[in-house]
């Protein structure tokens, strides 16, 4: 599972936002995608105008209390965690890397699938 923790404010987030949904389309049906807003931090409604601006597909959760953002110990924006099917924490990025990750999470989802297909 991919946890992509960001907020509407966040330019960086709105830099990588494309290669998470890029990579959500490309994987979907063999990884599941969440996208986090940290809501305390952010509104509703600008995440409601920005998930339909850019036209985002993968789920998109709200995060009001930033329960979900304390047990994951983000502390900055963009965060991307991957866990395996256990639940396991087996890769964390913190902070910008736009367009530029998306061969580096391309290689990250393509092990955790090698991993889980036991290949």
């Amino acid at each position: 599972m991919v946890l992509s923790f960001w907020a509407t404010w966040c330019s960086y987030c709105r830099e990588e936002m494309p290669v998470i949904e890029l990579l959500y389309r490309e994987y979907e049906g063999k990884i599941e995608f969440a996208a986090i807003n940290l809501t305390h931090l952010d509104s509703v409604d600008s995440v409601k105008d920005y998930v339909k601006k850019e036209e985002l597909r993968l789920p998109v959760y709200f995060d009001h209390d930033g329960e979900v953002t304390g047990q994951f110990r983000v502390i900055s924006t963009p965060t991307v965690v991957l866990l395996d099917p256990q639940g396991k924490e087996v890769y964390r990025k913190v902070g910008a890397g736009g367009k530029d990750s998306e061969d580096e999470f391309r290689h990250q989802l393509d092990q955790l699938l090698a991993d889980t297909e036991g290949g």
